[in-house]
């Protein structure tokens, strides 16, 4: 039924890849407003709640996105097991989440964002939900997790591949590859181009 959140369970076992430029997930203070450190690591989960995907290329693409036409950058693939059986609110796309929403008695979503999730990680508090799934999500209509801490503390350490994004000298749109970051590169694991909004990495 649109707009009603059904259960699924993502089943130990299965993969998580979650894309960022962070080597290592941490905080950091401004000293003129904080008398706490200037870093402290609170490796290796990122803060919660944490967007994550089953196709390497999606967390490939949202690392990608964020980084400037014409710039190279490296950046870190986490890719993590789930320990545990997760405990997941599933929606069928934006259009269903946006109506669960709307339910809820929050504003109607245009995006599935940090906006979005915390009203939903409170209703879990009361609930044994550890995240929700949107089944095809804005930008390339696929699984799209997002996890609480419950969910979080059933992941298992990751294992971090390190990447480089290697802009494509004279092309138009701007292009860039996605490497393994190595002294010489291989061949490229995706393309991505700067089509405006989101982009598309294949």
């Amino acid at each position: 039924m649109r707009g009603v959140a059904e259960m699924t369970v993502l089943k130990a076992g299965a993969k998580l890849y979650h894309g960022s430029p962070a080597n290592e997930f941490t905080h950091d203070f401004f000293a003129a407003t904080s008398p706490s450190p200037t870093h402290f690591e609170h490796r290796p989960m990122p803060d919660t709640p944490a967007w994550f995907a089953t196709n390497v290329l999606f967390s490939l693409h949202a690392a990608a996105r964020f980084t400037p036409p014409g710039q190279q950058a490296t950046f870190t693939l986490h890719t993590y097991t789930v320990s545990k059986d997760l405990n997941l609110y599933s929606l069928e796309d934006m259009a269903d989440f946006a109506e669960f929403m709307v339910g809820l008695g929050e504003p109607k979503p245009k995006f599935n964002a940090k906006a979005q999730a915390l009203p939903l990680a409170r209703l879990a508090l009361s609930s044994n939900a550890d995240g929700y799934v949107v089944k095809k999500d804005i930008v390339r209509q696929e699984p799209e997790y997002v996890l609480f801490g419950s969910g979080l503390a059933k992941l298992g350490t990751p294992e971090p591949f390190q990447l480089r994004l290697v802009p494509v000298a004279g092309h138009h749109p701007p292009r860039s590859t996605v490497h393994f970051d190595q002294a010489v590169l291989g061949a490229p694991l995706a393309t991505y181009d700067y089509t405006g909004g989101p982009g598309t990495l294949i």
